[in-house]
């Protein structure tokens, strides 16, 4: 059973073993979405962030509801994020727009990674006006979904 072995695989920190056998997991029951995040879970592992968003990227093929594509995106984002690879956070958080423009989470990242490149969480580099103006944008379309969101209001205050 090839899902077992991979566990078995884990425990021993053999991630690139893991990650094919839970590859060949995912492609036997490729509308698995637990099989293609524990794969790129591995791949994570291994510091392969592209191979780990390509597998959690799998289960949105199989989808056509867009808020659950958008959930996808957002995992991955989530993950480049944790990675401090903002570039590539930000393009997943754009994808997760894609799908569901009202999605409150996408959009408050969006506005903290601007806000963040326009010097507004350091003191020490020079504000960037334009950046700093995109982040209060997302934050006002984050207002404009919920008002009740206090983060968007003290982020945009930031």
């Amino acid at each position: 059973m090839i899902v077992p072995v991979a566990l078995m695989r884990l425990s021993v920190g053999d991630w690139a073993a893991a990650a094919t056998e839970y590859g060949l997991a995912a492609q036997a029951n490729p509308k698995d979405r637990k099989l293609w995040e524990l794969k790129a879970n591995a791949h994570i592992r291994l510091g392969q962030l592209n191979e780990a968003a390509e597998s959690l990227k799998k289960p949105a093929e199989f989808t056509s509801d867009p808020a659950a594509k958008a959930e996808i995106y957002r995992l991955i984002a989530g993950m480049y994020v944790e990675q401090k690879q903002f570039d590539e956070a930000e393009k997943a958080f754009s994808e997760a727009l894609k799908f569901n423009p009202k999605d409150e989470e996408s959009l408050g990242w969006l506005g903290e990674i601007a806000s963040a490149r326009g010097g507004a969480r350091s003191m020490t580099d020079r504000p960037d006006p334009i950046l700093l103006m995109k982040a209060v944008g997302y934050y006002d379309k984050v207002i404009a979904l919920n008002p009740e969101n206090l983060f968007a209001y003290v982020n945009k205050r930031i």
